[in-house]
């Protein structure tokens, strides 16, 4: 449109004024840069970054675009930037495989987006014509704008600290064939987190959180095109706004977790299956959906199965439409395989390495510090008797069995349509406050009912199978999020059905009361963050944290505080480095103002393990290396126990040894609250053990 060149010039006026007022404030006013500016300058590169995966779809698609009917803009946005993202991290994982490292990555996506920007490839017209549609956009951006602040804040939660940021950086450093024997949780298939180490060769740490968010908002364009492809542009409304009502999307876009990019992933498979069913250029769609299978599953170890889904849903596409003989079966295999190779390239690294492929911390392998593969089965073996308690064992397995009411074991035997009980649930299946469903995808099955065209029936058997795959004794909400998406776009297009007007009327307004109180939450949360501060550099990131706490994590906040509060009193030298124990790990985790350097981690049992089990030792060895407090995540250990997220007996293992270790090791807990514990280490009684 005519208007949209001034008003994309506004836009960047509007960032650069700001960006210039910041700077001055902190240039004469604070000691730290104003946390605003830190986060406009990550959300610029976040967005350069989405430019750059923009032009490379539309580039990639331009013969489809050439030869078939035209797409509405938005749609042809959604899925150019798609595929854009998925053949970045293909590019991105390939190039560090071969060069080392992603260094480059950065200047090379920026390069890459500054010349988006120069050739322009395309026109969208995404302003929309009709006053519905652009009252349907003014509250779709009300719904998201309490989200995309609160992205504007530090990295704040567990998994940010101990696991993405850190395999982003060895992705740096190291490329995708990293191997040092560390933290398991590193040993992901983690194929977005190229985007994030190329934002990290930015300085651009603050923009992970906003391009997870942009990546939710295409996965929310890309829900609206399926829908419209499907029932046209009625079904598409009701599909976006479905999904702007599961608050789990929204929640996770505010998240550094990778479930987003596994949402936008199968998304993209879907839309290019629903393209293949009628396109004339069927064998083009079919490879954009084997980049969006690949993309499943390159990006964690439970989106094998979406792929394996959706990778079984192309290839019958595929068939039904060109019918080929096995000649062509054996050479679309072929294409598949390599379109596919550098997505797997993770858990080939694994099977080498480690000696399974999919992930060593779930497959219960520990990697010991010298390159040792110990099984868990194995790892107390040789273990004096004070380390096992089978009367705590014992205790504990009957504990959980008098827990287990019928009612509960009821409710874990319909796991898969949590996305059900979450509706009324909220938080229950989830690693965060809030996550939550919407009831409006109980529609999604009628699909299946309407009678409707071969597409839409796909639609709704693609979302039951999705959400009954999910068997696992203990699933999690935001691991069934591209099913969830898919079901939005299979309940707009029978919200699309609704007559007569009155029955329109009613549902519309059964939505807007099911977003509004959603809403109203995460206006409560964003309030709660205090981000003003920070925003204008009176704090910096580690005081912001201190007084907030990481992710609604209260034990973890107050100790937080009081690393901070003693430091200013002395009582913790600013060279002093913290261990961290829990959720049977070690983690140098950052806390408050006192921070341990490298985001390291190490399995507690096995360390203790290479001392002989003798608790001194390792307190030497941890004074020798700079070490001097303890912290203890009693409320990881209980919850450890109790899921069986681990072994039992390891879980029982790892506290009984903690325990005896605090006892003989360490002073009395100068803080304790909140299921966390914080000891000071003594000195070794030998002066030469602790230089």
């Amino acid at each position: 449109m005519s208007t949209g060149e001034p008003r994309g010039r506004r836009w960047l006026g509007l960032l650069v004024a700001s960006l210039s007022v910041g700077v001055v404030a902190w240039r004469f006013g604070h000691t730290h840069p104003p946390g605003l500016v830190v986060s406009l300058y990550g959300c610029l590169v976040a967005l350069g970054c989405a430019i750059a995966a923009w032009g490379l779809g539309t580039f990639a698609l331009r013969g489809v675009q050439e030869q078939e009917p035209p797409i509405d803009g938005l749609t042809q946005m959604a899925c150019a930037t798609a595929l854009g993202f998925v053949l970045w991290m293909a590019i991105l994982q390939l190039g560090g495989l071969a060069l080392g490292s992603l260094r480059w990555a950065g200047a090379l996506v920026a390069a890459a987006a500054l010349l988006t920007l120069l050739v322009r490839p395309a026109r969208l017209a995404l302003v929309p014509g009709t006053r519905a549609a652009r009252l349907l956009v003014l509250a779709l951006g009300l719904i998201v704008l309490p989200y995309a602040l609160r992205g504007l804040s530090p990295l704040n939660d567990w998994d940010s600290a101990t696991c993405h940021l850190p395999i982003a950086s060895r992705l740096l450093e190291a490329g995708p064939w990293f191997t040092t024997p560390d933290l398991h949780l590193l040993y992901r298939p983690a194929l977005p987190h190229t985007l994030y180490a190329a934002l990290l060769g930015l300085g651009a740490e603050s923009g992970i959180v906003p391009l997870g968010f942009l990546a939710t908002l295409v996965s929310g364009a890309l829900v609206w095109s399926v829908a419209r492809e499907v029932s046209g542009l009625a079904a598409a409304r009701w599909a976006v706004a479905v999904f702007a009502s599961i608050s789990a999307v929204l929640e996770l876009g505010t998240d550094p977790r990778v479930d987003t990019w596994l949402m936008l992933g199968y998304l993209l498979g879907i839309y290019a299956v629903v393209r293949l069913l009628v396109s004339t250029r069927a064998g083009t769609w079919a490879v954009v959906g084997v980049l969006g299978c690949a993309a499943c599953l390159g990006t964690k170890y439970n989106g094998i199965l979406h792929g394996v889904v959706l990778g079984a849903i192309i290839a019958a596409a595929w068939i039904w439409r060109r019918r080929p003989g096995w000649r062509a079966a054996l050479r679309g295999a072929g294409v598949c395989i390599v379109l596919g190779a550098p997505f797997l390239v993770g858990y080939l690294r694994n099977q080498i390495a480690w000696g399974d492929p999919v992930y060593p911390f779930h497959s219960q392998v520990r990697v010991h510090e010298g390159g040792e593969v110990v099984p868990l089965q194995n790892l107390l073996e040789g273990a004096p008797a004070w380390v096992r308690d089978e009367a705590a064992e014992d205790a504990l397995r009957e504990e959980i069995r008098e827990a287990d009411s019928p009612l509960r074991a009821a409710a874990e035997g319909i796991h898969p349509f949590l996305w059900l009980e979450a509706t009324w649930n909220r938080g229950a299946f989830a690693t965060k406050r809030g996550h939550g469903s919407s009831p409006f995808l109980l529609l999604a099955p009628l699909v299946l009912l309407l009678g409707l065209r071969r597409r839409s029936a796909l639609l709704g058997l693609l979302f039951l199978v999705g959400t009954l795959a999910f068997t696992a004794s203990k699933p999690v909400l935001r691991y069934q999020l591209p099913s969830l998406a898919v079901g939005a776009a299979a309940a707009g297009v029978v919200l699309a059905r609704a007559r007569p007007r009155w029955l329109v009327a009613g549902l519309m307004l059964l939505l807007a009361a099911w977003i509004v109180p959603t809403w109203l939450r995460s206006w409560r949360s964003f309030h709660r963050m205090e981000l003003a501060p920070w925003w204008i550099g009176h704090e910096d990131d580690r005081t912001w944290l201190a007084r907030i706490g990481h992710n609604g994590q209260p034990g973890l906040a107050l100790a937080s505080l009081w690393f901070v509060q003693a430091q200013a009193a002395g009582a913790v030298e600013p060279t002093d480095r913290v261990w961290m124990v829990g959720e049977g790990k070690i983690h140098g985790f950052p806390l408050g103002a006192h921070a341990s350097p490298g985001r390291e981690g190490r399995d507690w049992l096995l360390v203790l393990r290479s001392a002989g089990w003798d608790a001194e030792r390792l307190r030497d060895r941890m004074w020798r290396e700079g070490y001097r407090w303890l912290l203890v995540n009693d409320g990881w250990f209980r919850f450890s126990e109790l899921n069986g997220f681990v072994n039992r007996s390891y879980a029982v293992a790892t506290r009984r040894t903690v325990d005896r270790f605090l006892a003989t090791c360490c002073d009395p807990p100068a803080h304790e609250a909140e299921g966390v514990r914080v000891a000071k280490l003594r000195a070794p009684t030998t002066p030469a053990e602790g230089k």
